[in-house]
């Protein structure tokens, strides 16, 4: 019985240790690279001036509440995260808020695709009278 005991804490012992071991390797190798994910640090930015939403529309036949579009950087600064949040209302009250983050390098004049999915608006029972309003909430810019 003592020799389980012994055989289960060694193997523990080892399993902890080979994690900690793995876990070190793959910090040190982004740390060399220098592609820590957290060092990239930038200007937050709440309605953010120079991004607009370009185009959007409603995607039917979809089981979610779906919004594609398109947004346009006509700002002079380079963005990498850009928020944008989609408020759903029926006749005059808001049902839902969702958003999506587009990530990546954004230059000035340059345009990305979006889509947003709304969970518990859709389906049979979807009232006609059901809109939208969408905008970009906050960037995130390099310095």
């Amino acid at each position: 019985m003592k020799q389980l005991i012994y055989g289960a804490f060694l193997s523990l012992i080892t399993g902890i240790c080979f994690t900690i071991g793995v876990f070190g390797v793959v910090l040190s190798v982004e740390a060399w690279r220098g592609d820590m994910k957290g060092s990239r640090k930038g200007d937050w930015v709440n309605s953010p001036p120079g991004l607009t939403i370009a185009e959007h529309e409603r995607v039917e036949g979809t089981q979610s509440f779906t919004i594609r579009g398109v947004v346009k950087s006509e700002s002079d600064r380079v963005w990498f995260a850009v928020g944008i949040e989609a408020k759903i209302f029926a006749a005059q009250s808001q049902m839902n808020e969702c958003d999506t983050t587009v990530r990546g390098r954004f230059a000035p004049g340059e345009r990305r695709a979006f889509q947003i999915e709304c969970y518990g608006v859709a389906g049979t029972g979807t009232l006609e009278n059901i809109t939208y309003r969408i905008g970009v909430v906050h960037g995130e810019a390099e310095s």
